[in-house]
């Protein structure tokens, strides 16, 4: 979180102690609102219920059209990357069978059944949802300041580029194989961007390096200067290009 949310979670803990129940219920939250909410996740496990309730646990019950593009957008070489790729399909899935009701859907009976069965498919925004969840959600034991940096440092950093870098040596150029940040360019933007100043070193050791081992980045060799490398987030440089111009 940022300053700002960590002050509005103050002020609610003020107003939560400070207020009479029916102030804090006309301020902050009422029981109505709770009552909506619970209504509302009441709900989505009905619909789950209804399209699962004839699937054993752990099978598909859905229709993926283009999971095959998704599959060869993700990594594929450490033990990390089976589970993201879980996690990804997971929710695309679970995406899907939440908004069935804004969603295609292929309804069917098996001969001499009496019940329809019916599979939703999935559409683009449950794989735009779900990457986004991947990448916001705080998982895998990273800590927390760690992943605010991930997300307001290296990420805003990342998609802020729109080509891979580029330098003139004795008359040619170079480009690296793929956009990235080096170690240097992320200790600027940190002090760009949360005003601490790091070196290097630090930058690996603080956050590139648990982010590295828990999955959210990925790292390459650069073009430009053989001693460095090129730290770049696994999940948006991988699904970017399934989306028409926007990042992940």
């Amino acid at each position: 979180m940022n300053a700002e949310k960590y002050s509005d979670a103050v002020r609610l803990t003020g107003e939560k102690y400070g207020l009479p129940d029916f102030a804090y219920q006309q301020e902050v939250v009422s029981d109505s609102e709770k009552e909506t909410a619970m209504e509302i996740i009441k709900d989505i496990k009905h619909k789950i219920s209804l399209l699962c309730d004839r699937i054993e646990p752990g099978k598909n019950n859905v229709i993926i059209p283009f999971h095959e593009v998704i599959t060869a957008a993700l990594p594929g070489e450490k033990a990390a990357d089976m589970t993201t790729a879980k996690r990804l399909f997971s929710l695309i899935s679970l995406s899907a069978i939440v908004n069935v009701d804004e969603r295609p859907r292929y309804v069917l009976r098996k001969e001499g059944d009496p019940v329809l069965q019916t599979i939703p498919f999935v559409v683009f925004e449950d794989l735009r949802e779900s990457v986004s969840f991947l990448e916001n959600a705080a998982v895998d034991g990273v800590r927390q300041y760690i992943h605010e940096w991930y997300n307001d440092v290296f990420l805003v950093s990342y998609n802020a580029k729109n080509e891979p870098d580029s330098k003139e040596r004795k008359g040619e150029t170079l480009v690296e194989k793929r956009i990235g940040l080096t170690t240097e360019q992320l200790a600027d933007a940190t002090y760009q961007k949360q005003n601490k100043k790091f070196g290097t070193k630090q930058i690996l050791e603080n956050y590139v390096d648990p982010l590295v081992n828990q999955g959210y980045m990925d790292k390459a060799d650069s073009d430009l200067d053989k001693r460095n490398k090129i730290y770049y987030p696994i999940l948006t440089s991988k699904i970017r290009k399934l989306f028409d111009s926007e990042r992940v």
